[in-house]
Parts: structure tokens; sequence; C-alpha cells
């Protein structure tokens, strides 16, 4: 057999199998096998000259890179070297880099050259993000990289804030919640405000995973707010029937923190509510001296609220400044969803105070020793000291022509507006006027304690003490004055509380250191109710009582008022300062015998302020009065020393119009009502003084006889019983300027009216939460939330709080000015149809002035028993003249004050005494009593009215005192603005 050597030899297998199938089968197999060997080599041979291809193809591109590259750094190179020649040449020119670029960036300087600005640099995307980077690079200067880094931050602001005001333009924020969804809040700001995705490479899609996370987001805070327990708050005023919905930006107030104390006391629904008045000790209890986690946030910023108050109320720092209060009354309605036994609806009655700093106050200007030595030796009220004199009567003249002045340019339309530099200049000097300066306020813990009663009102001051940290035992508290502000119910309740006590109890018990101050709010509204109940007129009389206040009602299509139940404060004034502004409007064109719409163009400054003086000498003046109006005003006057022989007074006629009568007692009233809104507006003080003692003249007439008597306090206190220091104080405090703006200056009442309106409808709690614990937890935080909602709006682009818009009155004016024209209302006409009908109003400054005498006389009787109480030496401890070494004055004066001739000079309607109002230096009263002095009266040199001498005037009032709801925001943001 032949035997192979060659080294390629193919061992193979044997074909085996016991029969020939299996022998074919196991042939195919060793075919196939030899078959798929071949079909592999062939493959590999394939895959590996691919591979040496594809090498030296890149071998190839590499070379062609290298010389490409090559190339490049060549030309780059050679492009170095020109720049640089370039740019020594333009060296050699005085021309700089930043002159090409200027040039080439104005494009009216490189008119031409736009082609060559694109092709050789913006077409390049690529090239500007390089020099960009550069420019922000850390190659560069860093006073260069500051540059550009503040140019783009500026930059980024301005196109962010423009999209912001298309946002607020466009109104989708307005409103609460503006039917929007937090999930569809995405898609809307992208809409509006494209440049907020830039920040993001990626592109928002609807159902994307971001908004995916954004509705995420919201459920989860839902949850959270369900866990806590403020779910149920929002839950109900959203769902619950007439529910207010809440905005989303106030779910970061409205969480309700956790670890919330157990509460004592429970309402009619089973409440928690804690009950102060059980617990005398509660308002003495520290907020805690620590931030704890666990306490919630609500809680740990009520604790820092409550404790920064209490370190500034104990400072010593001469640079602090002291703090005085203000409370008032808080009531709200808890209702039941469904009345059941012991589940009803109930009302909860609290109060709130708030605590500010004295501006300019120095603690060494406010000791008990000098308030109660200068009481001691005050003298007692006079009429001198409330009627006006000859000075202070031409100073009001002056003001209230300043004030139809600006009325005429404020409504008067567009054409007036010149004129708003030179009324500016021309406003009346102050003697008295705070300077501006903003006001710090603390709010305190609301109270559950009810002070619709005199103890109620000593439990307030003692747990507003308490709270503030002082002892009220200690010298510390008793020697430093402290100054509280309210309502004259509240001031009226806690006076009686001292009166009671002097003589009885020890001085810390008295409040003998406590000095009350007005709240003008609370006035304002009195006034405001005068004004209006005096001259509303008969509903029935219709047309033929043209100038009531009813008739204009009427004219302006507005809701019937019955006086039985007055509606809220604002509509009330409305209506007044409606009717004033187009009475003032009219009158105007009836002394410059032209229209309103060509007035501006014909007449100057000058002219505007003669015919503005000829309307306060003609229209606004009692002296102006006809028939037995006037005569009544004047009073009846006394021919020699027979008193039996009594002529009529001046100006009295058998010619009488009654409805021109009352239209000009109405624009005077008007006017002053005006003036006091403006002179508090201003923190004009002296001017606020000159209304209030005609208002204390005026309120007894007006039925506002409480009012009236506590007015008399107010001006003894101004004239003598505070010490000047003490009394400049008070007069630069008595309104506060929150903001810290110009002609910003609110009454420190409507301070507390607007923090409870706040508490009762935006943080006040829903359902289960509702508790006097809430209340005393979230009352401090009031005017940082405030803040915060503010900031928030303003972040949000919806911020409405500072730009509130009045309402234009345009059409409204128009409307009485037509109604005027036409009845001939300011036109004196003895002739008009059923003038007879028309029933006469009362002038109530010399109303008031007759009937003055019995109250002034009853109010120093008891001035002066009070000094005699003083002076007692209680069961334990000492008098309160003894404890600060106080000599007791001389009691030789009387309290008897004889009564001025009842005449009204001016545009008060009230005259100066003199010398003639009451006790004098010597102690003797004048020999007429109060009773017979009331029925003299004598003439007026200037022919002023006289004092209605109907009987009714003056009489106590029956009415309740308390007459405005102040339910709704406007009724308080009125005032806080001066519309």
């Amino acid at each position: 057999m032949k035997e192979y050597s060659s080294d390629h030899v193919n061992w193979s297998s044997p074909i085996q199998g016991r029969n020939r199938a299996e022998r074919s089968a196991s042939k195919r197999e060793k075919l196939n096998s030899k078959r798929q060997k071949t079909r592999d080599e062939k493959a590999a041979a394939k895959t590996k000259e691919k591979e040496e291809r594809r090498e030296a193809m890149r071998l190839q591109a590499q070379e062609a890179g290298q010389r490409v590259c090559a190339a490049e750094h060549e030309a780059s190179v050679k492009k170095t070297k020109d720049v640089k020649d370039v740019l020594q040449y333009m060296k050699g020119k005085d021309i700089t880099y930043g002159d090409v670029l200027l040039f080439m960036s104005d494009v009216k300087a490189s008119s031409g050259y736009g082609q060559d600005r694109f092709a050789h640099f913006f077409a390049h995307a690529d090239l500007v993000t390089t020099v960009l980077k550069n420019w922000v690079g850390s190659g560069n200067s860093a006073t260069g990289r500051k540059l550009i880094k503040d140019w783009a931050v500026d930059y980024v602001s301005s196109v962010v804030s423009r999209e912001g005001d298309q946002v607020t333009k466009a109104g989708t924020r307005n409103g609460p919640g503006a039917g929007m969804k937090p999930t569809s809040v995405a898609e809307t700001v992208l809409q509006l405000h494209p440049s907020s995705d830039d920040s993001d490479d990626s592109d928002y899609e609807p159902g994307s995973s971001d908004h995916d996370l954004l509705s995420s987001d919201w459920e989860d805070v839902d949850d959270v707010e369900e866990e806590e327990g403020a779910g149920s708050a929002v839950g109900d005023s959203q769902s619950s029937g007439g529910g207010r919905p809440v905005d989303p930006a106030e779910n970061y107030t409205l969480a309700t923190p956790t670890g919330v104390e157990p509460c004592t006391h429970r309402n009619s629904q089973g409440r928690s509510l804690p009950n102060r008045a059980e617990n005398p000790d509660a308002e003495s209890r520290p907020p805690s001296s620590s931030l704890n986690a666990a306490s919630g946030l609500l809680r740990n910023l009520s604790n820092s609220s409550r404790e920064a108050l209490r370190s500034t109320a104990q400072a010593t720092d001469p640079d602090i400044d002291p703090l005085a209060n203000v409370y008032d009354n808080i009531n709200f309605m808890v209702k039941a969803a469904e009345q059941v036994m012991g589940r009803k609806d109930s009302q909860e009655n609290g109060t709130c105070a708030t605590a500010f700093s004295l501006h300019g106050a120095s603690r060494e200007h406010m000791k008990t020793a000098d308030l109660l030595r200068s009481f001691e030796e005050a003298p007692p009220l006079a009429f001198k000291d409330i009627c006006l004199d000859s000075q202070e009567n031409e100073a009001l003249r002056e003001r209230l022509i300043w004030t139809v002045m600006d009325t005429v340019i404020q409504r008067g339309g567009e054409s007036f507006k010149k004129f708003k530099g030179e009324l500016t200049s021309a406003a009346p000097a102050s003697s008295d006027k705070i300077p501006v300066h903003k006001t710090d306020v603390f709010p305190m813990p609301a109270m559950h304690i009810d002070e619709s009663s005199t103890a109620g009102n000593a439990e307030v001051l003692d747990a507003m003490y308490r709270e503030l940290g002082h002892d009220l035992k200690s010298p510390k508290f008793t020697d430093e004055a402290r100054i509280v502000f309210g309502d004259q119910l509240s001031m009226a309740r806690v006076r009686a509380v001292t009166n009671t006590r002097i003589g009885h109890d020890e001085v810390s018990q008295t409040y003998l250191n406590v000095v009350f101050a007005p709240g003008f709010f609370h006035y304002q509204m009195a006034g405001t109710q005068g004004v209006l109940e005096t001259h509303w007129g008969d509903p029935s009389m219709g047309a033929r009582d043209p100038g009531s206040l009813v008739f204009h009602n009427d004219v302006l299509t507005r809701k019937p008022i019955v006086l039985s139940s007055v509606p809220p404060y604002r509509t009330c004034r409305d209506l007044i300062f409606v009717s004033l502004y187009a009475r003032v409007l009219h009158c105007l064109e009836l002394v410059s015998k032209r229209s309103i719409a060509d007035y501006a163009d014909a007449m100057s400054f000058a002219d505007l302020r003669q015919h503005a003086a000829a309307i306060v000498d003609t229209y606004a003046n009692p002296s102006a009065l006809s028939g037995s109006q006037k005569a009544q005003a004047n009073g009846p006057q006394r021919t020699g020393e027979d008193s039996d022989n009594i002529r009529p007074g001046p100006g009295a006629s058998k010619l009488e119009d009654t409805v021109f009568d009352n239209a000009v007692l109405f624009l005077r009233d008007s006017l002053i009502l005006r003036h006091f809104a403006d002179s508090i507006k201003a923190g004009k003080s002296d001017h606020v003084v000159t209304v209030l003692k005609l208002w204390a003249l005026g309120f007894r007439a007006m039925g506002r006889t409480k009012y009236a008597h506590e007015l008399l306090h107010l001006i003894h206190n101004i004239t003598h019983l505070w010490p000047a220091e003490l009394r400049n104080i008070v007069m630069r405090n008595w309104l506060i300027n929150p903001t810290g703006h110009v002609d910003s200056f609110i009454p420190v009442d409507l301070l507390q009216e607007h923090l409870n309106f706040w508490i009762k409808v935006i943080y006040l709690a829903h359902g289960s939460n509702t508790s006097w614990e809430w209340l005393e937890m979230i009352s401090p935080c009031i005017d940082v939330l405030r803040q915060l909602a503010s900031q928030i709006n303003a972040e949000l682009g919806s911020h409405q709080g500072d730009k509130h818009h009045a309402p234009d009155l345009t059409r409204d004016i128009e409307q009485v000015m037509r109604s005027l024209r036409f009845h001939g209302v300011y036109v004196p006409d003895s002739a008009r149809p059923d003038v007879a009908d028309v029933k006469p109003i009362p002038n109530v400054y010399t109303a008031g002035l007759q009937a003055l005498a019995g109250p002034l006389a009853e109010y120093n009787a008891t001035f002066l028993r009070l000094k005699e109480q003083r002076a007692m030496k209680p069961a334990i401890g000492q008098s309160a003249l003894q404890t600060y070494g106080i000599p007791r004055a001389a009691l030789s004066q009387s309290g008897r004050t004889s009564v001025p001739p009842a005449t009204a000079e001016g545009i008060g309607g009230a005259h100066s005494a003199g010398d003639t109002g009451g006790v004098g230096d010597s102690g003797e009263s004048s020999d007429s009593g109060p009773d017979n002095a009331s029925d003299s009266g004598s003439s007026s040199d200037e022919g002023g009215p006289r004092c209605d001498s109907r009987p009714g005037y003056g009489e106590p009032s029956t009415s309740q005192e308390e007459f405005f709801s102040l339910e709704t925001a406007g009724d308080l943001y009125l005032d806080a603005y001066g519309f």
C-alpha cells in the first residue's frame, strides 16, 4: 500500500455503519462537515481582506488628515500673522480693537457692511459661541468677565420682566385660581413666558416626565396638607357651599403645625376654645425660648415674633423707640354644617391687639409723675378751649379753599391736571405735621376676652401688658406712662375702671399710668354717620327736596338706604363724597359762569384760587342762609337792658329757600369731613385738632353724644392735662405710616381693623381647626404673612396690593351735576314749589354750642371730683399723689361754667368765647349759671349765623353708637389710601 508523506494530509474519520443506510448517513455527515469547513475558511479569508483594505484606507485618511492639518496649521499661522499685521497697522493708524467692534456692531455707522458683518461673524454660530465663551472664560481678565456677566444678567432680567408683564396683562392670574389647575400652569407659563424654558436643553411636551413630575409634586403637597390637618381647612373653604376659593399662594400660610397643645374650652360644636378669662395667667406664658422643629414652622414663626416683641418692649436702649398699643374686638361666626344636639352656629367674641413704635418718643418724657402733676395743676375745661378763635377760623377757611381746589383738580377731568404742581405748592402750612417715617408694627396674640364690658377691657389691658413681659405691680411698669389707642367705647370703659378704683385700690391697679389716645377711624365713621343722618332728607319728598342725599341716592340709581339699618361705611361715605364733588364743580360753574369743560383752558391757577374762595364764602358759609334758618342760626337779639325786648336776628326775612339753605350747610359739613380725611392722609395733626374742636360741638347736634363727650376728654387732654412733651408724643403718633411713603398716614385703629380683617378673612382656620389657640398662634404672624403674600404675588406677576385703581366717578358726578342744574339747588329762589314742605337742616355747630353748657358743667364737676379722689388714701398703701410726691393743688376752682354768646363766626359756626369761657384764674365762676346762660345771646358783629334753637338737638342719643359694619376689604381700604 502506498504511503503519503505530504504535510497536507487530510485525515478523515472512517465511514461507519452496520448497514448501507447507516453508512450513507455517515457519509453525508462527513460531506456536510467538509462543506462547512470550506465555507468558514472562505469567510475568514474575506474578513481578513476587508480588514486589510480598511486599514489601508485608514492609513490613507490619516496621511490625508495630516496633510490637511498641516495645511490648516500653516493657514492658521499665516492668518495669525496677517491678523497681527493688521493689528500693527491699526496701531499705526491709532485705531483700537474696540473701535472696529463698535463700528461693525453699529448698524447705522456700518451701513453697507451688513453682508460682511453677517457673513464674517454671525453666519458662523460656533465662532460666535467661542468668542462669548472666551470673554467669560478664565483666560480673560476679572474685569472683563464681570462686565460680560453683569450685562448678561441685566439682559436676561429685562427679558423675563417683559414676559412677566405680558403674563400680567393677559390676566391669566387674575382672580383666585383663575380657573387654572396646578398641572396646567406649565403650559400657560411656557406660552406667555418662553424664556423660562431656555435653561433646559430638551423641549417641553405636554404629558412628558416633567409635566408628570409637576402633577405628582402637587399631589404630594395635598397629601402632606391632609396629614397635617390643613387639608380640611382648604377643602372646607373650596367645597362647602359658598366657600371662598383659596389662592395657591395662600397654601404657604395655611399649613397647620404639628404638636398643637390641647385646649381647655369647647364651643357649641365641641371644638377646642381655650378660655383666657378662666385662666388669667395664660397671657403671661412666655413663648418658647428656642425654635423647636417639632413645633412646626408657623409655631416657630409665632414664637419668634413674640420674642422679638418682648425684647423691644423691655429694651432700655434710648435708640429703641418705646411702644404703644391699640386693641379692638374681633368677632366671627363658627358655623355647623349640620345642626344636631349640642352642635349649632355660635359667635365667638375676643380681642386682638397690636404694638407699634412711638416715633421720636423718649422715655424721659413719659413719666407717670409728670402726668399726675399736670393733671393736678390743670384747670377745668372752658369754652375757649373748645371754640375756634378768629385765627383758627381763618386758617380753617384757607384749608377748605384748598380742599375745594383739590376736589376740582382731582375730579374735574384731565384738563385740570396741569394745576397739580401749583396745588401742591399752595397746600396750607402745618405747624404739627408728622415727619414721614415707617412705623414698626408688632401684632400680638389674639385674646379670648370679650371687651364689650368694663371688666373685659381691664382684663385686656392686663393680658396685653403681661404679653409684653411687664410686671404690672413693679414700679418700673407703673412709673412709665403707657399709651393705648382704641375706639370710644373701649376708652370710656377703661376710664370707668380708673374712676372707680382711684382712692380705693393701689396705684398699680388704677391704670393712672395709662394714657388713652383716640382712634380717628371711628371718629370718621361717626362724622360720616352724622352727616348722612343730618342731610338725608325725607324719602317721601322726592324731587321736591332736590338737595337731599336720599334724592341723590335715587339719581345715582343706587341701592336704597334705610337709616334704621345703615349699610357699610364705604357705601355711605361714597354717597356723601360723590354729592360733594358734584356740588363743588357745579358751584364752580356758577361763580365762574363757565362750563367745566371750558374752564381749565380759559383760567389760570390764580383764577381757580379766587373762585374756590368764592365757593367757600358764598355756598359753604352759614352767613349765606336765607329767611328763618338764618334767624335761627344767628339767634334772637335783645335790645337794651330789658331781656323781654326781643327783635329778630340779622338776616331774618320773609323770603326763604330751605332747599338752598340745606345745600349750603351740606357743602360746609361735607367739606369739613373731606378735609379731615385729607389731613389724616397728610399727617397734619394741627389740622386734625381743628376739626375735632368743631366736631365736639357738631357731634352733639348730630346725635353722636358719646363721641361728643369723648372729644371733651381729648381736647382737655391736649390743652391742659397732658404734659407738653407727652402731648407731642401722642400727636406725633396718633397717625401711623405702615409704608413710609408720603401721604400714607392712617389712623391707629384702622391698622387694627386691617389686621382683624386679615385674621378673619384670610388666615382664619376652618372646620375642626377653628380655635382660639390657632388665632393666638397665627395673629403675631399676620404682618409677616402679609409681606410674604405680597412678595409671592410680586414674583408671580400678579401683585395688586399697592396699585388699587380708584373707581371712575365721572359719570356719577355728571349725573348729580345735571340734577343740581335742573333743579337750581344753589340758586336761591323763595318761589320754589313746595319749599315750605322741606324740613330745614340745623346748623349743627351752633346747635351743639347751645347744647354744650350742661354737658360741659357735668364734665368739669366729674373732673374736680377725680382730683379729690386722687388725693384719697386707700385702705392699703398711699394715695396716688403721695406715691409720687405731688403736692395737692387748691380746689377752689368751680365746675360751673358760663356759656358765651351763641354766635357762629366763620366757617365752623362756633365763635371763640374769648375770656368769657368760664372759670378764670381767681377761681370765681361767672354770675350766670349754665341753665340760664344757655338762653342768653348777643348779635354777631359780622352777622354770622346763630344756633338753631329748636328743642331736641343736643339731647343724649339713645341710638347705638356703633354704626357701620366693616366686613369688606373696601370699607377698610378706603381710608387706608385716602380715596
